[in-house]
């Protein structure tokens, strides 16, 4: 996987859209794991609470 990015990075002129897509990248993992984490904790709070 890493070597598939640098390859991109490397053949790829336009350095600003690169990067703008891998923190569209970033930006999306981050949701998603912040919702995971909250739905684990809201089911943990209610299996703890019932």
């Amino acid at each position: 996987i890493v070597k598939v990015f640098v390859l991109t990075f490397k053949y790829d002129l336009d350095y600003t859209n690169n990067i703008s897509f891998f923190v569209n990248l970033i930006e999306v993992f981050l949701f998603f794991v912040s919702r995971f984490v909250k739905t684990a904790l809201n089911s943990n709070i209610h299996s703890f609470l019932y």
